[in-house]
């Protein structure tokens, strides 16, 4: 697709990555080692330059809507989904930023 991915093995990790260079859009799991997904999604929420950072957060869980909503993610997808599905999605709230941002 042309991404360039950065991976980070905990939230901890992409904090620091994402301190480094902010990402287009964050793609998290919602388990996590150390802080889940939801307490990295608030994390990037409460500063000032990263608080218009497109979410996705990915799970197996049904229930995760109103918890992910809460922490202000900005796209839950569940799994499994199709690939072509997670793209559009990356694509939409991408597009979604740059207009909110023009």
């Amino acid at each position: 697709q042309g991404y360039r991915v950065v991976l980070a093995e905990s939230a901890e990790e992409a904090i620091e990555k994402i301190d480094a260079e902010v990402p287009h859009v964050l793609i998290t799991d919602v388990e996590m080692p150390g802080l889940d997904g939801f307490e990295l999604t608030r994390h990037v929420r409460a500063s000032a330059r990263t608080a218009a950072l497109p979410v996705v957060m990915i799970t197996s869980a049904d229930d995760r809507q109103a918890a992910a909503n809460a922490a202000g993610v900005s796209l839950l997808l569940g799994t499994p989904y199709p690939e072509d599905r997670l793209i559009a999605s990356i694509e939409g709230v991408r597009e979604a930023t740059e207009v909110a941002e023009a």
